[in-house]
């Protein structure tokens, strides 16, 4: 039988393999989306660009 330790590592592993799974969908999905994305944008520099890009101004 398994540690806690051991359980907690595998469950880890496994989340983090979805998370780059996700990351690879939003970098192919911007790709196509928006043209200029390299292949090595993180999420969170594609968010940060259709933000800016969609996301209105607030008035100061």
């Amino acid at each position: 039988m398994p540690t806690i330790r051991e359980t907690m590592a595998a469950n880890g592993a496994y989340v983090q393999e979805k998370l780059d799974q996700v990351e690879q969908l939003v970098r192919d999905l911007a790709q196509v989306i928006i043209p200029g994305f390299s292949e090595r944008a993180t999420a969170w520099e594609i968010a940060n660009r259709v933000c800016d890009s969609y996301c209105l101004p607030k008035a100061a």
